[in-house]
């Protein structure tokens, strides 16, 4: 009975001590105000704990805490990465070159004197072609495609035009016989050699007209009367009236006119070349007269090449179907 009081007054003194203090966790005593054990007189309840000591070794459950206010969290450290030094490249010895200077060209000395001139005639007909320079030891002689995109030597040519006959290589006289109508718009071409860098002479062209008869007369047609019943008789009138009009602006601006050169007689046309020189220049002009009745006849220039004293080529133009005066205004650009 005595112990019995004890524990109801300690009872008494817990609750107390809660209703004054902070509240603390209920705990339930009903186990150690059990009876009495009959027999013995021992209360079975088991020790008490008081809140606040620490309780034995017995492992208890709590709930998870985060600890990552206060807790250090240490990272791996990164590996340190020493950079490799990049290497000085070595430089390579550095050689002195010196340039090969480009060979000075020889002048040459040979001059051109006189190149060929151009020819028109009929397919199967023949002509002479000569040309002259000082200081050369050698001549050789060429063919000119009418694209100028491929030349020949003459003596190849034969290979090239079948039943060409060729003589004078060599020579500064070139002689072609057997002409084809293939070789029309050809040029024929010659260079000297000696010393120094080989020298070209202008290229003359070759007119090959096809078929007819042609007539070559040494100087010009001298009719005396117009002729009515001869188409050729009235042609070469034509031919000697331009050749007139030539004669007297040439020899009126200072220069030397030839004869009619080349004259050529075909189907009520003509062709012929009048060639007109003076101390700097040659012109050579190629006309054409044509006569078919009394209403449709006339002459006029076709083809004009200049070359000046040394050989050069200063001008070639195509004058078809223009007037005499364009023929004369070139001879007064050339005049001095």
């Amino acid at each position: 009975m005595k112990r019995t009081a004890t524990l109801f007054f300690i009872l008494i003194l817990c609750l107390a001590l809660y209703g004054c203090g902070e509240q603390q966790p209920y705990t339930d005593y009903t186990a150690y105000l059990a009876p009495e054990d009959a027999g013995t007189g021992n209360s079975a309840a088991p020790a008490m704990q008081f809140a606040g000591e620490e309780e034995s070794s017995q492992p208890q459950e709590s709930d998870s805490e985060d600890f990552a206010t206060v807790v250090t969290i240490v990272s791996t450290p990164a590996p340190i990465i020493t950079p490799v030094p990049t290497p000085t490249p070595t430089p390579f010895p550095v050689q002195a070159i010196t340039p090969t200077p480009f060979p000075t060209p020889v002048q040459s000395s040979i001059r051109i004197t006189k190149s060929p001139l151009s020819e028109t005639l009929y397919e199967g007909g023949s002509c002479i072609f000569t040309a002259y320079a000082d200081n050369a030891a050698g001549i050789t002689w060429i063919t000119v495609s009418p694209d100028a995109k491929y030349s020949y030597r003459i003596e190849e040519a034969v290979k090239l035009f079948p039943g060409l006959s060729v003589n004078g290589q060599s020579t500064n006289s070139l002689s072609l016989g057997n002409i084809p109508y293939a070789m029309n718009g050809w040029r024929i071409q010659a260079y000297f050699t000696g010393s120094g860098e080989p020298q070209y002479t202008a290229g003359a062209y070759l007119t090959v007209l096809p078929g007819g008869n042609s007539v070559w007369p040494t100087s010009a047609p001298m009719p005396t009367s117009h002729p009515t019943d001869s188409t050729e008789n009235a042609v070469a009138e034509l031919s000697k009236k331009a050749y007139s009009e030539v004669y007297y602006a040439a020899s009126g601006s200072g220069f030397n006119v030839g004869s009619i050169a080349n004259y050529m007689y075909w189907n009520g046309t003509a062709d012929f070349n009048i060639t007109v020189t003076s101390a700097s220049y040659q012109i050579i002009g190629e006309f054409t007269a044509y006569y078919t009745n009394n209403a449709s006849y006339g002459y006029g220039p076709t083809h004009v090449v200049v070359y000046d004293s040394y050989g050069n080529l200063r001008a070639n133009e195509n004058l078809t179907g223009q007037p005499m005066s364009a023929f004369t205004a070139l001879l007064n650009q050339y005049r001095y």
